[in-house]
């Protein structure tokens, strides 16, 4: 006799199960407003990523969270809510975590991954995301480039 709960328990854990790949890419970040103090708080994003393709430039954008100037100089610590813009329009969602010392200009975080659209639906995962800072005429940070590689969930085939 067949156990049809255990045969249903076995299928919804494989189901639940997700596959973890390698995935890798750059960013070019620019900040499009800043804070009293001087400080980035929303800007776009362009740039490349394995499953993602080229991001869609005007759609991929990041708001800040938090800043922390405790050790400054020469430490900032930031927090950023991040959205990603596939090639095919779908969303890919997540939290960058980074430190800039600002001696050097070096940038070094974590991005973990949260969701997103379509084939990004129920992504997760975290990448390294480290690389450099630039400054505009006034000394404020205007840009950075950060490279990545992680893992992230099997995405889904495009919706």
């Amino acid at each position: 006799m067949l156990n049809t709960d255990s045969v249903l328990n076995e299928a919804n854990l494989k189901q639940d199960i997700s596959k973890m790949v390698p995935f890798k890419g750059e960013v070019f970040v620019s900040v499009d407003e800043y804070d009293a103090d001087g400080l980035g708080i929303v800007g776009k994003m362009s740039g490349y990523f394995s499953h993602l393709g080229k991001f869609n430039e005007t759609k991929s954008i990041w708001t800040n969270i938090s800043h922390d100037l405790s050790q400054f100089p020469p430490m900032i610590t930031f927090v950023q809510d991040v959205a990603f813009c596939a090639a095919n329009g779908d969303f890919l969602y997540g939290k960058y975590t980074g430190t800039m010392d600002w001696t050097t200009s070096e940038v070094y975080g974590t991005f973990v991954i949260d969701g997103g659209t379509g084939r990004f639906e129920n992504a997760s995962g975290q990448s390294n995301a480290d690389g450099y800072a630039w400054y505009d005429e006034y000394g404020r940070i205007s840009g950075m480039y950060l490279a990545g590689e992680g893992e992230m969930s099997n995405v889904g085939s495009g919706k």
